[in-house]
């Protein structure tokens, strides 16, 4: 199964059998995989650049690219494809069966692995401040289950951010 088809029965059945039927199992097999590509939306990955070596460069042509060659100001993260992966990784195990479970919308959730990533801060006019460091995040899921989101610092969430309590319970941070 790929992402249309998980997302056809998202459309198409009742959410609980959804979750149970389809979207656990589908984020444990593409998770195991490293198929991350399956597990986040379009846009995340028109958002964010997923590299297997990430560089300076690259992530300032990512934002050079965001901000309208640097006419707005914008700040962008670039992530390593390594990172991306234990991302799903973590999700897949720790998160989406309890997120289905408790249908939940649109939330906001503190990932426990740390990785590599470049943030690039653009001024408007002025240029672009590059900053590479390792860094637990903060994930958005959808309601289908799907990642649409990323902040690479926990102040820039909207919303609550949901952040584990124990015993594979969830709760606002």
């Amino acid at each position: 199964m790929n992402q249309r088809e998980l997302l056809n029965y998202f459309e198409s059945e009742d959410y609980a059998d959804y979750v149970k039927h389809y979207l656990i199992s589908f984020w444990q097999k593409q998770a195991s995989d490293g198929n991350w590509k399956e597990l986040v939306t379009s846009e995340f990955r028109g958002r964010h650049s997923v590299e297997k070596n990430l560089s300076e460069e690259q992530a300032v042509d990512v934002c050079r690219r965001r901000s309208g060659g640097g006419t707005r100001d914008f700040v962008s993260t670039s992530l390593s494809d390594s990172f991306i992966t234990k991302i799903v990784q973590f999700v897949a195990t720790n998160i989406i069966p309890w997120h289905g479970m408790n249908d939940r919308g649109f939330t906001n959730y503190e990932v426990g692995v740390e990785g590599l990533m470049w943030t690039v801060q653009c001024t408007a006019g002025e240029g672009f401040l590059p900053t590479c460091y390792r860094d637990r995040v903060v994930v958005g899921i959808n309601h289908a289950g799907l990642i649409c989101h990323f902040h690479g610092d926990a102040q820039y969430a909207r919303g609550d951010i949901f952040v584990p309590k124990g015993g594979g319970n969830w709760g606002r941070g």
